[in-house]
């Protein structure tokens, strides 16, 4: 999806994909797309809170993911070699870094990309069609489960990559944090396909985020956890829910929350289906947790 802007009269750019949107990953440039170099440039056109920004990705954010993606890959390999008390180890370890990384994105700038699209069309006096403007507009993109996404980033390299032809406007994060929820969309992506530093901000975190109040993941809540269970355990099969994170590295890969619900022995797996789908509805009745909870899967394991 596209957002307009008035339109600046420029002469078009043609994307690289057929539907007009840089939805794929494509190489950079160290120009932009008038042929400008990015190196040595600035943003003190924009304002004076930017005037010695160099384009660069602010250290703090990067110290920030980078800290959060070694626990989140110490975490996710002692599951994978059944260490669980290694895991639980890291637990709260995860929990602190996810909540430093957002917290660290709050705090910078961020880079929002303007595509140049078709504007206004004309006739000439032989009667072809021809398009007299072009306008640059806002993207947004598809998330794999439909939902739409603000892509911001945190450099003019890792924007370039993404798309070449796209224009860096900074403004502080939480300003665009505010016009994604204004706009509906409930997903941010910083730094899509720069796997150093992309990270994914979820519907959950934006009002924490433009209010200054950062939250921990709600995987890690109590008050979220002792809810489910009230929700979950009002069935008699179902005898304890945990809730772990289901996307350690905060890039989207999976669900937010990994649920994982104990059931009683003996159930045919319709009837299992039965439960969780039963379940599901009770939870789901809660305004509080549906506010809460971005995205979440169950696991159901058998009690001893």
């Amino acid at each position: 999806m596209i957002r307009k802007l008035p339109s600046t009269g420029d002469r078009p750019q043609h994307s690289k994909t057929p539907t007009g949107l840089p939805e794929g990953i494509f190489a950079g440039g160290s120009a932009d797309s008038a042929g400008t170099p990015w190196a040595g440039r600035t943003f003190n056109h924009h304002e004076t809170a930017f005037a010695d920004d160099d384009g660069t990705t602010p250290e703090s954010y990067q110290l920030a993911v980078t800290e959060m993606r070694d626990i989140a890959e110490q975490y996710q390999r002692a599951i994978a070699e059944g260490d669980v008390n290694s895991a639980y180890q890291h637990l709260r370890q995860l929990a602190e870094a996810h909540k430093r990384a957002v917290s660290a994105f709050a705090e910078v700038r961020v880079l929002v990309p303007l595509v140049a699209v078709g504007g206004d069309f004309g006739t000439t006096p032989t009667g072809k069609i021809v398009e007299k403007t072009q306008e640059l507009s806002i993207v947004t993109v598809k998330a794999p489960d439909g939902r739409e996404i603000l892509p911001v980033f945190t450099s003019t390299t890792a924007m370039a990559a993404w798309d070449p032809t796209a224009r860096p406007i900074p403004v502080p994060a939480p300003q665009a944090v505010i016009a994604a929820g204004q706009e509906g969309t409930e997903l941010i992506v910083v730094d899509p396909g720069t796997e150093e530093t992309e990270l994914v901000i979820r519907r959950n975190q934006l009002a924490p985020i433009a209010m200054r109040q950062i939250q921990y993941p709600a995987w890690y809540s109590d008050e979220i956890q002792q809810q489910l269970r009230e929700a979950f355990t009002q069935d008699s099969a179902i005898t304890g829910l945990e809730l772990l994170p289901g996307d350690p590295q905060l890039r989207m890969r999976s669900p937010e929350i990994e649920a994982v619900v104990t059931i009683k022995r003996g159930y045919s797996s319709e009837e299992l289906q039965r439960i969780i789908a039963a379940a599901q509805e009770r939870w789901t009745a809660v305004p509080e947790l549906v506010e809460a909870i971005d995205s979440m899967r169950i696991r159901v394991i058998a009690a001893d």
